[in-house]
């Protein structure tokens, strides 16, 4: 039996580059960092409530609850406090952290290292199969958020919600508006580049929006499977896992209880991170009780139907018009075209907390992140003002303020 229930416990990883803060060009020394405040070579380190793990490439960091909790209540002061504890040592090595879900003009082709130590035959099995020298892989940073199920029936519920919602994350999290030091038309790329960065083996991502399937029987046939018999060639002494290759939006962790929302791009203070993740949650416990939408009506959804909503949000965020009147009334609202922004609207009014009142204005008046940052820079930008906002976005995250015009 697992061991929570249907949203009994959560958990929230945040990603962050490791930059030089003169050039503000990326440094490839979490284990250096990791290892200053261990006192040895390690791949993860608890520091009291969190836990600051490694991830694929070497100048990727991330902070994560140590356990799953029962509430993000406050979560933000406690991953700010770790990561104010954590300055001291990265400036010693003449570094420190850039918040956001892209390095602006990070060439990964050449600055690439992939993580050396522990688990690095997985990293490396990774890279000579897909060749992680690229977007997608070297220069990601999301901010995942994980939710406790128990039960086949609640997983049911759980997927069925998670998925309608799944097309409306962009249009919140936004936040990779530039790469290779230009903008690049995409509100998202971040998720531009992960939902082809496995095409060599389709399986393992599918359409990103997972399949419509309602227990781990079903799971495991529809999406496990055929994963594993992709993989087997070229994974022959099985070094890679189920869980890791399955690259969906949202992953099913059978093993933990628990579904993991992948798509949501890291902001640029926890302060951003953990309000949003508490909206995400308070939607989707109001889709799970039948507040607006019956649980047949939302699982009654098409994988492609979702997929194409999920490519207009990555496209334009919340500018994003959502064509298909059907996908309003999931959320209460009358069955008619909208911009994906009104919908959002719409589900702060109708569930955000007074708490987090700051955020969700700054979102309302000022946009997403990416379109926060775009207004820190010219249409083309130098490579000056891309320093300088980085600076910026810098500040906010060890101020923990989010960045507004």
């Amino acid at each position: 039996m697992r061991p929570f229930g249907l949203f009994e416990r959560f958990g929230l990883e945040l990603e962050y580059m490791v930059v030089d803060p003169k050039h503000w060009m990326i440094r490839p020394i979490v284990d250096e960092v990791l290892s200053a405040r261990a006192g040895m070579t390690v791949s993860d380190w608890r520091d009291g409530e969190v836990e600051w793990s490694n991830e694929l490439v070497n100048h990727v960091v991330e902070i994560k609850v140590a356990q799953p909790v029962s509430s993000l209540e406050g979560i933000e002061r406690v991953f700010h406090e770790r990561i104010l504890a954590m300055r001291p040592s990265l400036e010693k090595l003449g570094a420190t952290l850039l918040p956001g879900a892209m390095h602006p003009f990070m060439d990964p082709t050449c600055e690439t290292s992939i993580w050396p130590h522990e688990s690095r035959e997985i990293y490396e099995l990774y890279d000579r199969i897909f060749n992680c020298q690229r977007h997608g892989w070297a220069n990601v940073q999301s901010a995942h958020l994980n939710i406790s199920f128990q039960t086949d029936e609640e997983f049911a519920r759980l997927h069925a919600a998670v998925r309608v919602l799944l097309p409306l994350l962009p249009a919140l999290y936004a936040a990779s508006p530039i790469a290779d030091g230009h903008t690049t038309g995409f509100a998202d790329t971040r998720l531009d580049y992960y939902r082809t960065n496995q095409e060599r083996l389709p399986p393992l991502g599918g359409d990103i929006i997972p399949e419509r399937v309602w227990s781990e029987a079903e799971y495991e046939q529809e999406i496990f499977e055929p994963i594993n018999k992709a993989i087997a060639p070229l994974d022959p002494e099985h070094v890679l896992s189920k869980y890791f290759l399955n690259s969906r939006g949202a992953i099913a962790r059978f093993d933990r209880g628990s579904i993991e929302i992948r798509l949501n791009d890291t902001q640029e203070c926890p302060r951003a991170d953990a309000a949003f993740a508490r909206l995400v949650i308070s939607v989707l416990k109001a889709l799970v009780r039948e507040d607006w939408s019956s649980r047949d009506t939302q699982a009654g959804w098409e994988t492609n139907e979702l997929k194409a909503l999920l490519l207009a949000t990555i496209q334009d965020a919340r500018h994003a018009k959502i064509m298909d009147g059907r996908f309003a009334e999931l959320f209460g609202l009358p069955h008619r075209k909208m911009k994906a922004g009104a919908i959002w609207k719409h589900l702060i009014e109708t569930v955000g907390t007074a708490d987090d009142a700051d955020v969700y204005e700054t979102y309302l008046e000022h946009g997403t992140l990416s379109e926060r940052m775009l207004g820190e820079v010219s249409k083309t930008p130098s490579r000056d003002e891309l320093k300088t906002l980085c600076q910026k976005l810098n500040a906010c995250l060890f101020e923990n303020r989010m960045l507004i015009p």
